[in-house]
């Protein structure tokens, strides 16, 4: 099968290894082994990652690229393994980057929900202090937790997100955490507004929200 990526074709061959690799042996009909459940677009990504870094001294030299994907916010990510470095997770132009020495799991299946916990744990972090900022307002204790009926619970100066959230789109994430910080700020009038203009389609996420639970 041939395929374009970036304007250049490649012939790709499928196989049963999580990993891709390149055979750059013919510059002008490069050949990429990858798994046969990795989408094109999955595909893409990577080479494009590939091509971003030196070029390799010979041209007979396989190329091996760690691969797995990450479903997170209702969308599916692909994972780029940092060789060098110790540093978290992190979620960047729709990939998600990991230091290999960060994790000490072998195990596929637990590192890919650990990177997944991590990324949402950090996303909400961020959302959180996107609205603490809007509404002048400061959460002391957040915390994740498995919730039965709820989002998030807010009592005191804590807040609880439901850790099923994670399963939820990134708008409606958002959404959640300028809720659960309007509730913070006393659902003042003017902060009700921002939200309001910030979520045109609320009541549509509102519908999602309750066929959800």
């Amino acid at each position: 099968m041939i395929i374009q990526i970036e304007d250049k074709d490649y012939k790709l061959i499928g196989t049963n290894d999580y990993t891709i690799q390149i055979d750059l042996n013919n510059p002008e009909l490069p050949v990429i082994y990858a798994h046969t459940s990795l989408s094109i677009d999955e595909l893409s990504a990577y080479v494009k990652q590939f091509s971003k870094r030196k070029p390799i001294k010979s041209k007979s030299e396989l190329e091996n690229l760690e691969f797995f994907t990450v479903d997170l916010f209702d969308l599916r990510y692909p994972v780029k393994t940092l060789i060098q470095g110790n540093s978290a997770p992190y979620l960047k132009n729709n990939m998600i980057y990991y230091s290999k020495s960060y994790f000490n799991i072998k195990n596929r299946i637990k590192l890919e929900e650990k990177i997944r916990e991590t990324i949402f744990e950090q996303t909400i972090y961020d959302l959180i202090a996107k609205w603490e900022e809007r509404f002048h307002v400061l959460v002391n204790d957040i915390s994740f937790k498995n919730l039965k009926s709820s989002y998030f619970l807010v009592s005191n100066s804590k807040l609880t997100i439901n850790k099923k959230n994670i399963s939820l789109s990134l708008k409606i994430n958002d959404y959640l955490m300028s809720k659960a910080l309007l509730e913070f700020s006393g659902n003042q009038k003017g902060h009700l507004e921002q939200v309001e203009r910030e979520f045109s389609d609320r009541k549509q996420l509102e519908k999602i929200l309750l066929h959800g639970n």
